[in-house]
C-alpha cells in the first residue's frame, strides 16, 4: 500500500491490478492509514489483498469510500466481473 495524500492510498491486488482506494474527505494520516487499512500482506512491494476498511477509530461520519481498479491487468477487465466484496467498519 502506498499513502498517496489525505484521502487516497494505491495498491496493487493479488492478481496485477493498480488499485486506488480514495475517500471524500481528507481522513487519512501517517498515523491511521496502517489502522485503516489491513492487508493479507504487510509488503509495500509485493501484490496484496485489501482485507478490511475500519473507519471506526477517531474519524467523522459522513464519509464516502471508492474503490476501483486503475488499470485491467488482472481479470477485472471491463467491469465484467467484480473484485471479492470490500468490507467497511463504520461506526454510528
Amino acid at each position: 500500500m502506498t499513502f498517496a495524500n489525505a484521502m487516497t492510498i494505491t495498491y496493487q491486488d493479488i492478481d496485477g491490478d493498480d488499485i486506488k482506494v480514495s475517500f471524500s474527505k481528507p481522513i487519512l494520516n501517517t498515523a491511521n492509514v496502517n489502522t485503516v487499512f489491513a492487508f493479507d500482506t504487510g509488503s509495500n512491494t509485493s501484490k496484496q489483498q485489501l482485507q478490511t476498511i475500519d473507519l471506526r477509530r477517531d474519524l467523522e461520519s459522513g464519509i464516502a469510500c471508492k474503490a476501483k481498479p486503475m488499470s485491467a491487468v488482472g481479470n477485472c477487465v471491463g467491469g465484467r466481473q467484480a473484485p471479492p466484496p470490500l468490507h467497511a467498519a463504520m461506526s454510528d
